[in-house]
């Protein structure tokens, strides 16, 4: 996921979208302060916020947790 990320920002990709995520609710993972740092740079970046069932919107995957990352998310009601 590093790498990824790392590579399309250094490649200038203009957005960067992931539909991934671990189940790891902190903003301090490698891979959700790599792409904090991507978005502090200016490239979008958006990730999908996980599918944790019951936690629902109070617990977000890493890295869609990130700080300025767009995490993605939807609800089926």
């Amino acid at each position: 996921i590093i790498d990824a990320l790392i590579r399309g920002f250094l490649e200038g990709q203009d957005i960067l979208t992931l539909s991934l995520g671990a189940s790891r609710g902190w903003s301090e993972s490698t891979s959700a302060v790599v792409a904090s740092r991507i978005a502090a740079l200016g490239t979008v970046v958006t990730i999908a916020a996980g599918n944790d069932g019951t936690s629902g919107s109070w617990y977000t995957s890493s890295p869609g947790n990130g700080i300025d990352v767009i995490s993605v998310a939807s609800i089926d009601k």
